[in-house]
């Protein structure tokens, strides 16, 4: 038999409750060596900025990406998140900070096997990529669907 604490937690897990335990500026989720692999762990997809405060790149694409937070704020099966990677230590196979700003997206099937993202580093290259990679449909509020939202709808 499930207990009343097993059945909490899976309900948080479940409707995404789990959020609320991460620091957020501006719709982005902020990570910290003690919270990063439980972030990594509770999502089902996770695009991290590994940055540093000094770096001109990376207050370049700070609006942009606390843009892309705010956009995906309300999506539960994405997490938009940041580390300032000179401030924490990054234990975590694959991952591999050699400039900034490094961009690593942990796809929700495989998170053993994280990718440096490539794409454009601007909002549409952003939300195209996540689209792309979502395992599950989600709508943001200006009406862009993930692609399998998008193919769920034709079908």
């Amino acid at each position: 038999m499930i207990s009343l604490k097993h059945l909490f937690f899976f309900v948080l897990v479940a409707t995404g409750a789990w959020a609320a335990d991460f620091e957020e500026e501006d719709g982005v989720i902020v990570l910290e060596t003690d919270n990063f692999q439980e972030a990594i762990d509770s999502n089902e997809l996770i695009l991290v900025e590994f940055y540093a405060p000094w770096c001109g790149h990376c207050k370049k694409l700070a609006p942009i990406y606390d843009e892309l937070g705010e956009k995906f704020e309300g999506v539960d099966s994405v997490m938009i998140a940041k580390m300032d990677a000179t401030a924490n230590e990054i234990d975590h196979d694959g991952v591999n900070v050699k400039g900034f700003p490094t961009i690593i997206y942990f796809p929700g099937s495989d998170k053993s096997n994280p990718v440096t993202y490539q794409g454009a580093r601007d909002l549409d290259g952003f939300v195209e990529f996540l689209s792309e990679k979502a395992t599950k449909p989600f709508e943001l509020s200006d009406g862009t669907k993930s692609a399998k939202a998008s193919v769920a709808e034709e079908l």
